[in-house]
């Protein structure tokens, strides 16, 4: 089969899930991007095809990591050899594997869902465009199996069925007695365990210990003040594609979209980006709080939820009359039923008043609408906060304003 060109690969917008599976081999085969079963088997068996094992791994990876130095080095090796990767999605462990292959050269069919949603993407062409994926080296097989039902999950089929199609495993960092080693004991291809090394507990969680710190009594002063805190991500941030997330990951030291690392790109780029998030209707929205910093950190607390904090010690804080002037309100704390009554100029600024177990009164939240732009701040109006005191110098470099820390003898 001949790779497409790129213009037709650009053009190819069908959402997944919209495909019919029986349909998917005759019409969307052709175009060259997907494959159908008969295709698959064919490249991986001509083709010498290389599977790259990684059990879960932690949500904060950086380039220092055993596993990611690991995977690049077996990446390099196989693409330099030829080798065909079977790649996939849905994990940072599948995803640096296929951006690795892709910037090393290689070339690589990455299996998918029929529902791409899930993990993220809105289409296949979506998926092509946010890892910048060469088209003349990139198949996309859909995995679709009678046997995939509720009580199966797709990850699980996917594993199994990649674990057996391709020539040669290479386990870099499987977890002791998972599935994945499971399925490698019973392997009947070539393995290649020269890049493994040993699999570490995932972490993704920082622990903040409020009753073992002492606040800055100075905080006081911030009491008209409004506060925008940041917090962790584990995936890409709205301003940035997949590409350079598991870039900027690979290239890092520690990791680098940790909630002060986020403030860090806040005041190197001098604006604060909106985001949709938890946002009824999906309006682009900055939030802030009212609330002195010495009261915020009470409400910073681990949503098991979600998998992160509600937010983080890490802020920019703005006189909270230069915001008033710059479009940043007091959110409207309603109903439902009150939302639909609203005029379309409130409703950007409309958060459900919540419940007894559940109240999010206390945040006493601001908003503006759209990004919110630093640079139209006067310096002496602006606040960095950061954690500890020992973090203040590095802040300092990236900012003119006054650096403030939260917490005292660190």
């Amino acid at each position: 089969m001949q790779p497409v060109s790129a213009k037709t690969r650009v053009d190819f917008l069908y959402p997944i899930r919209q495909i019919d599976p029986t349909d998917s081999v005759n019409r969307y085969s052709k175009m060259g991007s997907l494959t159908n079963r008969e295709q698959f088997e064919s490249m991986t068996q001509s083709d010498r095809s290389c599977l790259i094992l990684n059990s879960r791994q932690s949500k904060r990876p950086c380039g220092v990591d055993a596993w990611v130095t690991a995977t690049d080095a077996a990446i390099r090796k196989y693409s330099t050899l030829q080798y065909l990767f079977l790649t996939s999605i849905g994990m940072n462990s599948w995803e640096l594997t296929l951006h690795l292959v892709n910037i090393h050269g290689g070339r690589q069919i990455i299996t998918i869902p029929p529902d791409m949603n899930e993990y993220g993407f809105d289409s296949s062409g979506d998926l092509l465009r946010e890892f910048r994926l060469a088209p003349e080296r990139t198949y996309l097989h859909v995995l679709t199996e009678p046997d995939c039902s509720k009580t199966v999950p797709w990850s699980r089929l996917r594993d199994e069925f990649l674990t057996e199609k391709a020539q040669l495993l290479v386990p870099v960092s499987v977890r002791p007695l998972g599935r994945l080693e499971s399925l490698l004991s019973s392997a009947k291809h070539e393995i290649d365990s020269s890049f493994r090394v040993q699999y570490l507990k995932p972490v993704d969680r920082v622990r903040y210990d409020w009753n073992q710190i002492r606040l800055n009594p100075h905080l006081d002063e911030l009491g008209t003040f409004l506060t925008h805190w940041t917090r962790s991500v584990f995936g890409p941030p709205a301003s940035m594609d997949h590409f350079d997330f598991y870039d900027s990951v690979q290239r890092s030291g520690d990791y680098p979209f940790s909630a002060r690392h986020i403030l860090e790109r806040i005041l190197t780029e001098q604006l604060v980006r909106a985001s949709s998030r938890f946002i009824r209707r999906g309006y682009r929205v900055v939030s802030f709080t009212a609330l002195n910093p010495s009261d915020a950190v009470k409400l910073m607390r681990w949503r098991r939820r979600y998998g992160y904090y509600s937010f983080e010690p890490y802020g920019i804080a703005v006189e909270s009359s230069i915001a008033a002037n710059l479009g940043c309100r007091p959110v409207l704390y309603r109903t439902i039923e009150d939302f639909k009554a609203l005029q379309e100029s409130d409703r950007p600024f409309f958060q459900n008043i919540g419940s007894e177990s559940a109240d999010w009164q206390p945040e006493a939240e601001w908003r503006c609408v759209g990004d919110f732009d630093l640079g139209e701040i006067p310096v002496e109006s602006l606040r960095v906060i950061t954690y500890r005191e020992s973090e203040i110098d590095r802040l300092q470099e990236k900012c003119e304003c006054e650096v403030i820390p939260l917490t005292i003898g660190d």
